[in-house]
């Protein structure tokens, strides 16, 4: 990916020839132009302070007064800090009458955690307003869901998707099991999230949900201290793992503990030294009339489920959502808007591989109208979701 490179420059003869640019009659737009277009973010920060403590004026302001149009609307986005400035292309998406929806699925998806909580906070400082409450106000149904869910950090998502797999009559238990094993490096957060959306605690709702090993299992997920980093060998955890094949509960608290990216590390010793693939081991016991043999289905899921990776849970809960007669959208949405970035190309490719099909056309094939663009552009990967967007602004 591109990124913007600092080039050295003078910051006082700059803030200089951009109040001659601007005093006088008519503005010099070309060296406006070139002093403004040319600065990254970190740069025009130092710009506008210097140029207040030299001028006793601001810089954001004074330009406003000498352009118009389109012209300004880009100066003053440079001008902006890059979050000040999204949350002004967000507002400006849906202020007044009708909805720019292009133009704010491209604002949203696509946001790290910490830009999200930065959206939030400079929307709010900005306009005194709630930027859920403006979203849901202009946008309805499966569609106001995901632009929601663009906004709000992945482990709320998945605390909703958690109450959503428990909530009403039964319980949907492949997507209980997809979003608590997603969620188990953050567990910490998803139960904050959890506790502020429903008044009580994960752990409760799992013993009121489920039974036997399979709710042991999965309270010992929604207890996990997501913060402590656990240090065994790898040779011994290995050798845990062979012996926790012959017990329940050792296995539990093996793949419980153990963070998903030290599973995949220990799992690959693991077949180096027994020249066998731990979960094939795991879900061969699982069928033999032993020590495993009484336990239901959903716990059996439940543990092989632990010995995937994130990219493996993404990949086969996008499928399960699309997949056969009809289609999960609050599954689907909950999945593709917590795509994690450093993933994509993983996700992308197992997709295809595994499923013969691409991830984005199947989306597409599954969803409609806006809710199907904005899926479409978040699961893009980023520089293509922006190509697509500059794209159709200007083509349209």
């Amino acid at each position: 990916m591109l990124e913007a490179e600092e080039a050295p420059f003078d910051l006082e003869a700059d803030c200089a020839a951009m109040k001659e640019a601007m005093e006088g009659w008519g503005t010099d737009e070309t060296t406006l132009t070139t002093m403004i277009c040319s600065k990254t973010s970190k740069q025009m920060e130092d710009v506008n302070a210097k140029f207040k403590e030299l001028y006793d004026r601001d810089l954001l302001e004074w330009v406003k007064s000498e352009t118009s149009g389109y012209y300004k609307d880009t100066l003053v986005g440079c001008i902006r800090h890059p979050m000040k400035q999204l949350a002004h292309s967000v507002r400006d998406c849906m202020a007044g009458w009708g909805t720019d929806d292009e133009g704010l699925i491209t604002c949203l998806v696509h946001l790290e955690d910490f830009k999200k909580a930065a959206l939030i906070r400079e929307y709010k400082a900005e306009f005194g307003r709630d930027i859920f409450a403006d979203i849901e106000a202009d946008t309805s149904g499966d569609y106001q869901k995901a632009l929601c869910d663009l906004v709000k950090p992945a482990p709320q998502v998945w605390a909703e998707s958690l109450t959503g797999a428990m909530k009403g009559m039964g319980t949907a238990d492949a997507l209980l099991i997809n979003f608590i094993v997603l969620a188990k490096d953050e567990m910490q957060e998803v139960r904050k999230h959890f506790y502020q959306q429903n008044g009580e605690l994960l752990e409760d709702w799992i013993e009121s949900e489920t039974t036997g090993d399979y709710m042991k299992t999965l309270l010992m997920l929604a207890g996990r201290k997501s913060e402590e980093t656990l240090s065994i060998a790898p040779v011994y955890w290995a050798q845990r793992c062979r012996d926790a094949l012959f017990n329940v509960d050792t296995l539990k608290e093996l793949l419980v503990s153990m963070p998903a990216t030290a599973i995949k590390r220990h799992t690959q010793l693991y077949e180096k030294v027994y020249g066998k693939s731990l979960k094939d081991e795991v879900e061969k016991k699982s069928n033999e009339k032993g020590t495993f043999f009484f336990f239901t289905n959903w716990w059996k899921h439940a543990m092989t489920s632990l010995l995937h990776m994130p990219v493996e849970l993404y990949v086969k809960g996008l499928w399960d959502a699309m997949h056969g007669w009809g289609t999960d959208e609050y599954t689907l949405t909950g999945l593709v808007c917590t795509l994690p970035e450093n993933m994509y190309d993983e996700i992308h490719g197992l997709y295809q591989k595994t499923y013969e099909r691409k991830l984005v056309n199947h989306i597409e094939s599954e969803t409609s109208f806006n809710y199907k663009k904005v899926l479409k552009f978040q699961a893009m990967p980023w520089p293509e979701s922006r190509a697509t967007a500059l794209h159709g602004a200007i083509w349209i």
